[in-house]
């Protein structure tokens, strides 16, 4: 099951210094939210949950709750991620408040930083946050900080007015992203290549943008800026399609169950020059992803990865990827996708048709002493 998180819109009333996607116009469709939900709905057993992000989504609260009411109808959780900005007076707090509990929402996060609150004119919000509280959905405040900066729990209760086990704080510190791509005081944390799988390793969560391209996941390194990791667009696709086949991408498949670490070691006439990568020593694996689609050529490594097939040891488990027979119906995405390319076979298919493959014994480098 994959998780989908839907960019409404990138219109938001709040300049937040530590925005990893500078806000300006343009909504995704109606029609668009309409077909993609539907196709949510007609496929549920792919998806666990679909979430309402931006810019700021509730501006636009009447396309959240039809189709958050139609989501919650079918079985399917769904919640709203939200800056508060939106949040004029009283009343209207009350009012959207009294809306989305009645639409059904199941999770609500708040993002907040030390400076957040000057954006807004007056204490309206802790009427909205109050509301929520009292309805039963999960509730997180997702407080961003800069390097230096700290939040004590009583520091985000004096903000918030909100607290209780009720509520889950989380603490992330800025990436060198958006707003704050040219500040010094970013997260100065460092790649650990001990644990390099991708963090969608279990599940994917999908990002659908107002110009309708899907990213394979939500991180602020990729998505909005990183168009070869586009794995599809709504306007010509369904995202059921979309998802099945970022679910069979021969690089996305390699870095959620084998990881960076052994991309690198076992790729690295494909990745060319890894110290280009290493140029400023990337923060974490989604930095890294980020830089290597951004100075790799993709489709040469998707098909080596589609051609070799890999078997790594991972721990105490061994990880399989064996790309099935059969040519490609689909031969104008033969460049991307594991299954769109029909390989030399390595040994006799077995009684599921995947091709036994040679093991591919992959190291774990050790690059903290090369950069």
């Amino acid at each position: 099951m994959h998780n989908l998180a839907l960019c409404i819109t990138n219109r938001c009333p709040l300049r937040c210094s530590f925005c990893c996607v500078p806000p300006g116009p343009g909504d995704l469709d109606e029609a668009i939210i309409d077909r993609v939900v539907a196709d949510v709905v007609s496929e549920r057993q792919k998806w666990r949950s679909v979430g309402f992000t931006g810019g700021e989504p509730l501006v636009r609260v009447d396309t959240v709750c039809r189709a958050g009411t139609t989501l919650a109808k079918n079985g399917i959780p769904w919640g709203v991620t939200t800056g508060l900005g939106w949040c004029s007076s009283h009343d209207r707090a009350l009012k959207v408040a009294t809306r989305l509990l009645n639409a059904r929402m199941t999770t609500l996060n708040v993002s907040i930083d030390p400076s957040h609150f000057e954006h807004l004119k007056n204490s309206a919000y802790r009427s909205f946050l109050r509301e929520m509280a009292l309805g039963e959905l999960r509730l997180t405040i997702s407080c961003t900080l800069f390097e230096g900066q700290e939040m004590s729990d009583e520091d985000i209760t004096a903000m918030t007015g909100l607290k209780g086990a009720g509520v889950t704080i989380q603490r992330h510190y800025v990436a060198k992203v958006g707003f704050a791509r040219e500040r010094n005081d970013c997260s100065s944390s460092k790649f650990n290549f001990a644990e390099s799988r991708c963090p969608m390793r279990n599940e994917l969560t999908l990002s659908i943008w107002p110009d309708g391209a899907v990213y394979p996941c939500c991180s602020t390194y990729v998505v909005n800026k990183e168009k070869n990791l586009i794995v599809g667009n709504v306007h010509s696709q369904s995202i059921n399609r979309i998802a099945d086949d970022a679910e069979r991408d021969a690089f996305l498949s390699f870095i959620r169950r084998a990881g960076f670490s052994s991309l690198i070691a076992g790729f690295g006439d494909e990745l060319g020059e890894i110290e280009r990568v290493f140029q400023d020593y990337p923060q974490d694996t989604c930095h890294l992803c980020a830089k290597i689609s951004s100075t790799v050529d993709l489709k040469k490594l998707r098909h080596a990865i589609v051609k070799k097939g890999f078997q790594v040891a991972n721990g105490r488990e061994a990880t399989s990827f064996n790309p099935p027979l059969g040519a490609s119906s689909r031969p104008e995405q033969l460049d991307r996708m594991v299954w769109h390319e029909r390989t030399e076979p390595l040994g006799e298919p077995s009684d599921s048709g995947a091709v036994s493959v040679t093991t591919i014994k992959m190291a774990e480098p050790d690059f903290t002493q090369a950069f």
